[in-house]
C-alpha cells in the first residue's frame, strides 16, 4: 500500500484522473442499485389506460414515465357504447397460477362495497409479476356516474394482489327507443328494404344448406 501511495504522489494528475473515474463508476453503480423498477414503483397497483400499451419500453425509466402519463381514474363512453380500456397489474409477488380473477365492486356509497362482476384472467406464465389485459364493461352491469373498485387476485374472494379505483362517465347519454312507428313514405321504404334484405339472406342461407346436402349425398354415393 505504501508503494502505491508513493507512486501516486509522484503523479498527481494521474491520481486525480483515477479518483474521478473511480467516483464516476461508484456513483453509476450506486445509481443503478437505487434505480426503481416498475414492479416496485407500482407495486400493488393497477394502471388503467384508454389506449393500448406499447409492446416494449427502452428502459425502466421510460416504462415508469409512460405509466404515470396514461394512468387514469375516469373512463368515459359515448352514447350506448361500453366502457373499454387497457390495464396493467403490478403484483407484489409472482402470480403462481394460470387462472386468476379480476373483480369489480361498486363503492359509490361511502363505507359500502357492492359486488358487480367477476372475470377470469389467464396469465401466460406462473412467474409473472406484471400482467396486462383488455376490459369491456357493459351497460347492463355498470352505470355512469358511479365509482368502482377493480381488484386483481388469484381467484374470486382471495387476497387482492393489485387494485385501483375509477369513475365511469357517459357522453351524450344513452339512446332510448322512442316507441314511435314511422308511417311516412320514407319509413315504409326503409322497412321494405330491410324485409327484402332479410328475405335475400334467408334464401342464400337455404341455398347454401341445400348445396352442402347435395355435396354430402354425392360423396356418400361414391363410397
Amino acid at each position: 500500500m505504501l508503494i502505491s501511495l508513493v507512486a501516486l504522489e509522484k503523479r498527481p494528475a494521474v491520481v486525480l484522473t483515477a479518483l474521478l473515474v473511480l467516483a464516476a463508476f461508484t456513483l453509476a453503480g450506486f445509481g443503478t442499485a437505487l434505480a426503481i423498477k416498475p414492479e416496485k414503483k407500482f407495486k400493488g397497483q393497477i394502471v388503467i389506460s384508454k389506449k393500448r400499451f406499447p409492446s416494449r419500453f427502452k428502459s425502466d425509466r421510460q416504462f415508469i414515465r409512460h405509466m404515470k402519463k396514461v394512468n387514469t381514474h375516469k373512463l368515459t363512453a359515448e352514447g350506448d357504447e361500453d366502457w373499454k380500456f387497457e390495464y396493467m397489474a403490478f403484483l407484489p409477488e409472482r402470480i403462481a397460477t394460470l387462472k386468476a380473477a379480476v373483480t369489480y365492486y361498486d363503492i359509490t356509497n361511502p363505507g359500502q362495497k357492492k359486488y358487480i362482476n367477476n372475470f377470469a384472467f389467464y396469465p401466460s406464465d406462473r412467474k409473472d409479476k406484471i400482467v396486462a389485459g383488455h376490459a369491456e364493461l357493459s351497460n347492463d352491469k355498470f352505470e355512469a356516474n358511479r365509482k368502482y373498485l377493480m381488484v386483481f387476485s388469484r381467484g374470486y374472494g382471495q387476497t387482492p394482489l393489485a387494485k385501483t379505483k375509477f369513475v365511469l362517465k357517459r357522453k351524450g347519454g344513452k339512446k332510448k327507443e322512442s316507441g314511435v312507428v314511422d308511417f311516412t313514405a320514407d319509413g315504409k321504404e326503409k322497412k321494405k328494404a330491410k324485409e327484402r334484405k332479410e328475405a335475400k339472406e334467408r334464401k342464400e342461407a337455404k341455398e347454401r344448406k341445400e348445396a352442402k346436402e347435395r355435396k354430402e349425398a354425392k360423396e356418400k354415393a361414391k363410397e
